[in-house]
């Protein structure tokens, strides 16, 4: 849904990600997006492989089904996902989307049916290992399109100094 909404108002395509996209060399700004798992975003290292950050301004961004609200928790997924020199030059985004248990693959339900009974076995849990337990148990979709709107003018505003330095 999110790189649909970014297309939209930036009025551009979406690519799915290919181990081996050698193309990318030709455009000046790249954005890419993947769900988070277990902390990485989908795809993220493989990619990192086919751009040159000398040359090229990435924008990364990751969805999951971590809540907006644990901060603590989605600063860790900039850390875990890019270097300290990579962080210098790549913005990073958290979106919080969902979970859809009728689109998920069954090794991926397996482990979080093992989640949800772990933390239901679980005595005296946490006000946050209630809210995963509440959250986990069921499919839902918190993704909005007005968190978007921070990187969408971060990127018009780049396209602009591309357009005055053409």
């Amino acid at each position: 849904k999110y790189a649909e909404w970014m297309a939209e108002v930036l009025n551009c395509m979406t690519v799915p990600f290919k181990k081996d996209m050698k193309n990318l060399n030709e455009y000046d700004l790249i954005i890419f997006g993947g769900g988070i798992m277990a902390g990485k975003v989908n795809g993220l290292e493989q990619f990192k492989t086919n751009v040159d950050l000398q040359k090229q301004k990435l924008f990364v961004y990751a969805t999951g089904a971590t809540s907006q609200e644990l901060t603590e928790v989605t600063d860790q997924f900039k850390t875990n996902n890019l270097t300290e020199e990579e962080q210098k030059k790549v913005p990073f985004y958290y979106y919080e989307g969902g979970i859809d248990y009728n689109h998920m693959g069954i090794l991926s339900k397996f482990f979080m049916k093992m989640l949800v009974n772990m933390l239901k076995g679980k005595k005296n849990k946490t006000a946050e290992e209630e809210g995963m337990l509440n959250a986990l148990s069921h499919s839902f979709d918190h993704s909005d399109k007005n968190r978007i709107h921070t990187m969408m003018i971060q990127i018009k505003e780049l396209e602009n100094v591309y357009l005055q330095n053409s």
